[in-house]
């Protein structure tokens, strides 16, 4: 008797089980929803579609690809600094955008933001750990100006496809898949360049699944470089473009005084940020290589753009939600008050003291890394040994 009572109210309370589990689902939906709006209806407000001024470039680019100068765009307009991927998605919103293209341009790139959150609160876990959730919220709401900045003023969509793209690289290293890892990494360096540095990242893994990442990655990057190289091979030049030495810079305030970006100055950059990727990777570090790669472009780059800003704090973010153990994200909240606070004209601050902050932040940022524990999610084993 006992067992028919057991099974009649296992039956009835079924489909309350089913409605609580729906109503679950709804509420973790909520958030995302709610990253998504207020990222479009602030930036709509703050920045209206008509000033995202770096829009010109990448329609530029499109209808030259595409046009007149065919595969010898890149070499013959080295100003471009962007890889094939943002062309081509460039292209694709072009089309599907029809009259509104522009405006297609700045909300895609918005809303970017929401998938890339959404990966890095999958690798935190914050369903076990809900001190990450809050961490991973407050991290977002600084991230926020800057994704904005990033989005609707200045339109740099290979920068927004970068940093997504390499937080897709880091998640699938996270689920160990190293393929996967790899072809995000190499869409991240199609996109933009600087994003090689990142490629450290592939070192996680180990044997075969090495061997996997890296040819995956090789392959991606030489799938879309080499027809342009191939048909213009001044295209490899094009990394030496110069631009003006900001006075707001922090390779100004460190010391470096010239008018124009100095031969120097892009191989370092890469060099120093891949060599402290590698670095971070075999201490057990890997999830502070974005922080560390980009402290070290911000350090020595002779601009000061505020769209840079974002990818700077979104490292700072994965730092400070899947490295530190604090409930607040103080390296995100350090690099904001360096970082972003100077855009803020009632802070009054001279040149030279935005690039002294600018500065400050990025060393700040490299030594904290250094210092902090081990990464303690997902673990990359080392592949089984094979007969």
């Amino acid at each position: 008797m006992s067992t028919e009572l057991d099974v009649v109210r296992a039956e009835r309370a079924q489909p309350q089980d089913v409605g609580a589990q729906a109503w679950s689902r709804a509420l973790t939906i909520i958030p995302w929803v709610a990253l998504l709006i207020a990222t479009l209806l602030i930036g709509a407000k703050w920045f209206p579609a008509t000033r995202v001024v770096s829009w010109h470039y990448f329609e530029f680019a499109a209808s030259r690809l595409f046009g007149s100068d065919g595969l010898h765009v890149l070499a013959r307009h080295p100003e471009l600094q962007f890889g094939p991927a943002a062309i081509l998605v460039t292209k694709c919103i072009i089309v599907l955008g029809g009259a509104q293209q522009k405006l297609a341009f700045a909300y895609g790139l918005g809303a970017l933001l929401v998938p890339t959150i959404w990966l890095l609160s999958r690798m935190a876990d914050i369903e076990r750990q809900s001190a990450r959730g809050g961490v991973l919220i407050a991290g977002t709401v600084l991230l926020l100006p800057a994704w904005i900045e990033l989005s609707f003023r200045s339109g740099h969509i290979d920068d927004g496809l970068a940093l997504a793209a390499t937080a897709f690289a880091m998640f699938a290293i996270a689920k160990r898949r190293p393929m996967v890892a790899g072809a995000a990494l190499a869409f991240a360096v199609d996109s933009k360049p600087w994003a090689i540095a990142f490629v450290a990242l592939l070192w996680v893994f180990q044997g075969r699944e090495f061997i996997k990442a890296v040819s995956i990655c090789a392959a991606v990057i030489a799938f879309a470089w080499a027809p342009f190289i191939v048909a213009d091979s001044r295209t490899l030049k094009a990394s030496s473009f110069s631009i003006a030495n900001d006075p707001a810079s922090a390779l100004r305030f460190i010391g470096f005084h010239g008018a124009r970006t100095p031969f120097w100055d892009r191989p370092l950059q890469t060099v120093l940020g891949f060599s402290l990727g590698l670095i971070l990777v075999r201490s057990g570090r890997w999830p502070s290589v974005v922080l560390a790669a980009l402290s070290v472009r911000l350090l020595f780059d002779p601009g000061a753009h505020h769209y840079y800003s974002a990818g700077l704090l979104l490292g700072a973010l994965m730092f400070d939600a899947l490295v530190a153990k604090y409930r607040v994200p103080w390296m995100t909240l350090a690099v904001f008050f360096c970082v972003v606070v100077p855009w803020f004209r009632f802070v009054g601050l001279s040149f030279s003291e935005q690039g002294g902050l600018r500065a400050l932040g990025t060393l700040l940022a490299v030594v904290v890394v250094f210092r902090a524990r081990q990464y303690e999610g997902a673990s990359i084993p080392a592949p089984a040994a094979t007969m």
